[in-house]
């Protein structure tokens, strides 16, 4: 095999890996957030360290050979060993996720500084979106080190220059706040909360002012189409779509398009 294939295959086992740590931090930073984890009696800390890992429904702790990425999942046929307990098919499909866009950023980007920095933000995406999807929140320890990082990797230009990345920061947090104070006078409700001003900001110190149109306008499109979809499929109006996904999806879709 070509040196091209190995690289390819130690990004996509790298990404297996980071997508399981991923599964660690969408499964507990919300425990930790909403101060869940200091009703929990079985451990004296509770962070994305400890404890180890376990089944949440009978705390029994995965054995090491359980916590393989994808493949063990497929040979406990998607079931606790304990108990029995369906296990998510967030866990496979975080960690096929991470891996596959890892192995896209080597394919566009080549064994460079700029392929690490874009599995960062891919990474950090992620588990952004899962986490909006499921409690409605973009937490600040993600959005406001996504933000730092950006500025940092373009003082060497990497996506931008470092201006344009300054630029882009401010660009977005204004442009989103000012589309829901807009919303918000002409309709009498908040269209998003202020971590997506926040994400929307990070976005802007990757990719620099130019880039904050084309991810609104894709973010808006998928929106939109949730919207819709939840409509048809959910009988309560009040049912509301998260931002963050398509803002994440609109960033993915700008690094490999255009970055």
């Amino acid at each position: 095999m070509s040196l091209q294939v190995y690289i390819l295959i130690a990004a996509s086992a790298f990404g297996l890996m980071i997508g399981t740590f991923l599964n660690v931090v969408v499964h507990r930073l919300p425990i930790m957030i909403s101060g869940e984890a200091m009703k929990i009696d079985d451990a004296k800390a509770f962070n994305l360290a400890f404890p180890a890992s376990h089944c949440p429904s009978c705390h029994t702790p995965l054995r090491p050979w359980h916590n393989v990425p994808l493949f063990s999942y497929v040979a406990l046929r998607g079931r606790c060993h304990a108990c029995g307990t369906p296990i998510s098919w967030r866990y496979p499909l975080i960690e096929a996720l991470t891996a596959l866009l890892f192995v896209a950023c080597v394919i566009a980007f080549g064994p460079t500084v700029k392929t690490l920095s874009a599995m960062l933000l891919a990474a950090t995406l992620i588990a952004l979106a899962t986490i909006d999807i499921e409690i409605k929140l973009l937490p600040d320890c993600l959005t406001l080190p996504l933000l730092w990082a950006g500025l940092l990797f373009n003082t060497t230009g990497i996506f931008v220059p470092v201006a344009s990345a300054v630029y882009g920061a401010v660009l977005g947090y204004i442009f989103f706040w000012g589309l829901c104070s807009a919303y918000s006078r002409l309709r009498g409700r908040r269209a998003m909360g202020e971590g997506d001003f926040k994400l929307a900001a990070a976005l802007g110190a990757w990719f620099g002012p130019e880039s904050i149109g084309l991810i609104a306008l894709c973010a808006g499109c998928l929106v939109l189409l949730a919207a819709v979809l939840f409509k048809r499929l959910c009988r309560s109006e009040e049912q509301t779509v998260p931002f963050g996904p398509a803002l994440a999806v609109g960033a993915g879709l700008y690094l490999f398009l255009f970055s």
